[in-house]
Parts: structure tokens; C-alpha cells; sequence
């Protein structure tokens, strides 16, 4: 049951796409919404990457040359590469609170595949990071 309302909360979780390719398109998605083949709506490039901030995008907007801007693009182009790699599944890992890019790998990588499993060490990576969080 826990393992059900975890999946339910990380497929509505809220992320920004950002398409790479165009770079025009900027928009909010469920990850349920998704899926594995998601595509620019206005290029139709399958080359998105994704932020859990939406401040990030601003930045990308609005101040596109500042260093700020140049790190948001690396972690927009690492999210790229492992959506396109990995598909809804690294999408419900990212979505998970705490859960950083470089975790991501590492806890699908376990899971084998495995849907059930992921979602299990998704949480068991949240309560980890949580702890961690209260202990500093």
C-alpha cells in the first residue's frame, strides 16, 4: 500500500521540460504525463531535459550567458541523456524528494528494470536523505 501512494505521488509529481534542440519550449509536466517518448511540441525533438525548480528555467531565460545559466544547461543535458536512456523510469527516480542526478543511476541500475523495486528504492533513498538532512 505504501509502495502504491509512493508511485501515485512520484507520477504527479511536477517537473519543467526543457526542450534542448529549440530551446522555445519551457513547460510544466506530471511525470505520469510523460511517459517514455515525450517530444518538444514545437520541434518535435525528443531531446528534453528536466529541472525540479522552476526558478532554474527563469534563469535559463533570463540571464542565458551568466555561470548560473551554464550549469542549469549541464544538468539540463545530464537529464537529456538519462531520460532518453532510461525513459519514465528515470523520471519517477528524479522525481523522488532529495533524490539528485548522480543517485539517479545508481538506484535504477539496482532496480533492474523492475518497477515495483524501483519504487522501493526510491523510498528507501528518500528516508536515507531524510535522515541524513535532520542529522546535519
Amino acid at each position: 500500500m505504501i509502495l502504491k501512494l509512493a508511485e501515485i505521488r512520484l507520477l504527479n509529481t511536477v517537473l519543467v521540460a526543457v526542450c534542448l534542440d529549440c530551446k522555445r519550449f519551457v513547460g510544466k509536466v506530471t511525470v505520469g504525463s510523460v511517459g517514455n517518448s515525450f517530444k518538444c511540441p514545437l520541434c518535435g525533438s525528443r531531446k528534453i531535459g528536466f529541472l525540479k525548480n522552476e526558478e532554474e528555467a527563469h534563469i535559463m531565460r533570463y540571464q542565458p550567458n551568466s555561470p548560473k545559466a551554464q550549469r542549469i544547461l549541464r544538468k539540463l543535458e545530464k537529464t537529456a541523456r538519462l531520460y532518453q536512456k532510461w525513459g519514465e523510469n528515470f523520471l519517477l527516480t528524479y522525481a523522488g524528494r532529495g533524490i539528485s542526478i548522480n543517485m539517479v543511476e545508481k538506484i535504477i541500475g539496482k532496480s533492474m528494470g523492475e518497477r515495483d523495486t524501483l519504487i522501493k528504492f526510491i523510498v528507501e533513498a528518500e528516508k536515507r536523505r531524510l535522515l541524513f538532512v535532520r542529522r546535519s
